[in-house]
């Protein structure tokens, strides 16, 4: 499952919402690799059929996809079951408990939460990253509710809002290097993060086709990793974007140890990344 039979999966599957048929069992014995953007469809259309009411599982999943699927606790929102019979099991199970104690689903934000460092009440809307109004500490909320701070400085994170501009990928390369720098970075790592935010600069540019739409990219820091977030106007991180912003986006995701894109409200996306920090050698 990658870009060449994602569309393709992704129609499939809403075809059978569309006929009104929530419940889906996916017989994965067949499947062999799957990227970063099939998991990132996967969970999405994972949702769209629990907020219909029913329920997407898989059968068979293969033994290699099934560890790494359990490392990424994707099995927690998306079951597996060992045949059809037992996911037919499953979904008359799910049914009745349904029936017999019907109760809409809550969701999980806006939540209120404490800032870990000024303790000022903070609003989280949706799943994305937020600053604290009162000191700046960042913070990213995740799509299953959990929130984690980051304190951030005009040392060790940045914040840039801009409209989509090509113009605008030298700057945030240098920035990218600045920051690195000053995190005690070694010039290969600098390097690296510089030209992950240029081509940060050159997806969203090379995937708009509106002048006046505009982007938020966020870095922030700490001991351990880079978290990075793309916020945009419009969809642009598709795999049916323009050869420019597709081929941005391959290199974005190549210095990224975890990546996903997610939809917004209003049409628009969010990419989020995770690097792991390396740190220059001692001595």
């Amino acid at each position: 499952m990658d870009g060449t039979t994602l569309a393709q999966f992704e129609n499939q599957l809403r075809s059978f919402l569309t006929n009104e048929e929530y419940f889906v069992a996916v017989i994965a014995s067949e499947l062999r690799y799957i990227n970063s953007s099939g998991m990132g469809a996967l969970l999405k259309i994972v949702d769209r059929f629990g907020t219909s009411g029913g329920k997407l599982v898989l059968v068979d999943l293969p033994a290699r996809l099934r560890e790494l699927f359990e490392k990424l606790n994707i099995l927690e929102v998306l079951p597996l079951y060992e045949t059809v019979s037992d996911a037919l099991r499953g979904f008359e199970e799910l049914e009745a408990a349904r029936t017999a104690r019907p109760e809409e689903a809550k969701p999980l934000y806006p939540i209120l939460v404490r800032c870990t460092l000024c303790r000022n009440a903070i609003e989280i809307p949706d799943a994305g990253y937020y600053r604290c109004p009162r000191c700046g500490t960042c913070f990213a909320a995740a799509r299953e509710g959990k929130v984690r701070g980051y304190r951030v400085d005009p040392a060790v994170g940045l914040e840039v809002r801009g409209p989509c501009s090509g113009s605008l990928a030298p700057g945030l390369r240098e920035l990218g290097i600045g920051l690195a720098r000053a995190r005690g970075l070694g010039e290969e790592e600098a390097e690296s993060l510089g030209e992950l935010l240029a081509e940060c600069g050159r997806a969203v540019s090379g995937g708009s086709g509106a002048p006046e739409s505009a982007f938020r990219l966020v870095v922030a820091t700490d001991d351990r990793e880079v978290r990075i977030a793309v916020r945009t106007d419009e969809p642009l991180f598709g795999p049916d974007g323009p050869p420019a912003a597709r081929e941005a986006l391959q290199v974005v995701r190549a210095h990224l140890d975890e990546m996903e894109v997610v939809g917004l409200p209003g049409g628009g996306q969010m990419l989020r990344g995770v690097r792991q920090r390396r740190r220059a050698p001692e001595g």
